[in-house]
């Protein structure tokens, strides 16, 4: 069970780790079977009905030994596949729309970076939900592996292509929040412990700090990253936009 699935030249697999996600698993499993040859999941430790569930919803099951580092966990999984195009998503992703895009992948050489639109759920101060689409990169070629102890990033000088596949995403709404609160934070502070003057880090650690609504603590690090971040930086964009937000709220300046 643990051996990589037999592929053909035009495959795709689904790619995913996970940790106690019986709340949302079946969804996004649902909404990715009828696309993909495969679906992977590795499981870090659960001590829910989370391993039951991918199995019940037609997911390869394998256990794998968290270790404080996301980038171990996705290049285990990506391993144990051997399609030539792999989409990574969490369980709280689902696909929204878009999903033929996958199919047209078939008759393409697996030569880029699919970036797809992953539309997070927030909650704002009236208690409605507005929506924050960002580009990330989830479709990965084989041979293409992550890097970072958290949030953590493709490592590849392949070109990167928008696909008109959009993912949905609720995990930032602060009912799904408050488990991984801890973890994250502490992953941060270590990768930062490490890499001191590393924008990119900066600007997660504010990210952890604004979708938790300490906006105090989220702008120092977003003026950081900005003061020495590289320009061309793909995750600059959306860094601008939080600073716009931040600079606008009615605390700024007290």
């Amino acid at each position: 069970m643990n051996s990589p699935a037999p592929a053909d030249a035009h495959a795709i697999a689904l790619v995913m780790i996970v940790r106690n996600e019986a709340r949302c698993l079946a969804r996004c499993l649902d909404s990715v079977r009828a696309h993909v040859d495969d679906m992977l999941v590795l499981d870090t430790g659960s001590t829910d009905d989370t391993a039951a569930i991918a199995e019940r919803h037609g997911a390869r099951v394998v256990h794998f030994k968290w270790v404080d580092d996301f980038s171990a966990a996705r290049n285990a999984a990506l391993a144990l596949v051997d399609a030539p195009w792999r989409l990574v998503l969490d369980a709280d992703e689902w696909i929204d729309s878009g999903a033929e895009d996958l199919g047209a992948l078939r008759s393409q050489a697996p030569e880029f970076i699919g970036l797809l639109s992953v539309d997070s759920q927030l909650r704002d101060e009236s208690g409605g939900v507005q929506h924050a689409p960002s580009w990330l990169p989830r479709l990965l070629p084989r041979g293409v592996s992550y890097a970072g102890r958290i949030h953590e990033q493709p490592l590849s000088a392949l070109p990167r292509r928008r696909l008109d596949l959009r993912i949905g995403h609720d995990g930032y709404l602060p009912e799904h929040l408050t488990p991984k609160r801890g973890r994250n934070r502490t992953l941060l502070s270590a990768a930062l412990a490490e890499h001191p003057d590393d924008a990119y880090w900066r600007y997660q650690l504010g990210k952890d700090f604004e979708v938790h609504g300490e906006f105090a603590q989220a702008l120092p690090n977003y003026e950081a990253a900005w003061a020495c971040g590289e320009s061309s930086a793909s995750w600059r964009h959306d860094l601008l936009l939080r600073l716009l937000f931040l600079y606008e709220r009615p605390w700024h300046g007290e």
